[in-house]
């Protein structure tokens, strides 16, 4: 999210126009619509267009694939597992290490269908991450009336998680460089040793921070500035992508196998 809200390409005026709050209504139906299906159709459907209108806007495709690394591998484990663990109609059998698994039909239909949705939604949060900017996504949340503390929690979050990636970066490479990972037990050693140097690192910049929020007037309150009135335009875009969103579930759930 960081790479992408920080180095994507430039985009048109037209693109630019899109509200922020349109974007958000029209995510959040996308994975509402995904999470909900009981097919896979329109989950993978959902899919192909997401990852076919962040090449077309110019995101980059090894970034791209590199979001979806650890969302596929979820995925994979997850319909594997639903695969050799439902009851149904044998499909085969593998004995690892003298167990017997059974693949079922049934398990690779639910397998199908939730590595599907989890694949659907991360590549609409994927696409709604890479063109949109942070302060954007906060200040259409306080437009939606979400809590003022988890706005502020999560504004909070997005600025420092990066610092502290860091921390555990520089904290790893200068492990690498002692020979901390050269063995199993070394490695295991040293990962633990990095979590409490981020959680202490972690600890020490929350304080820190309060205290230079209190310097500079932090009143219970951190001020996101509002955002303008939504136009008729962006209502009547976002009616009319829902209801294409609502044709495209109802087609898939009644037309589909």
């Amino acid at each position: 999210m960081h790479d992408f809200a920080q180095n994507r390409p430039p985009l048109p005026d037209s693109r630019r126009e899109l509200d922020v709050r349109v974007k958000l209504i029209l995510a959040l139906a996308a994975i509402a619509a995904v999470v909900l299906s009981s097919k896979p159709t329109l989950p993978l459907a959902v899919l192909a267009a997401c990852l076919f209108a962040g090449i077309a806007l110019g995101l980059p495709i090894r970034k791209l694939l590199a979001r979806f690394a650890g969302p596929f591998a979820v995925a994979l484990f997850v319909g594997l597992l639903l695969l050799f663990t439902t009851r149904g109609t044998p499909l085969f059998t593998v004995r690892p290490l003298r167990w017997a698994w059974t693949a079922t039909r049934e398990g690779a239909a639910a397998g199908e269908l939730v590595a599907a949705r989890v694949l659907g939604s991360v590549a609409v949060i994927v696409l709604l991450c890479s063109f949109t900017a942070a302060w954007q996504m906060f200040a259409a949340m306080r437009w939606a009336r979400c809590p003022r503390t988890l706005v502020e929690i999560a504004a909070l979050m997005y600025r420092h998680i990066f610092s502290l990636l860091e921390s555990a970066g520089s904290v790893m490479a200068a492990q690498k460089v002692r020979l901390g990972y050269a063995t199993v037990r070394g490695a295991m050693r040293s990962a633990g040793s990095m979590a409490g140097i981020v959680v202490l690192r972690a600890i020490d910049q929350a304080a820190r921070s309060h205290d230079a929020m209190l310097a500079r007037g932090y009143r219970d309150s951190l001020q996101i500035a509002p955002l303008p009135r939504l136009g008729w335009r962006n209502w009547l875009l976002t009616v009319g992508w829902l209801t294409l969103l609502a044709g495209a579930f109802l087609a898939a759930e009644r037309w589909t196998k």
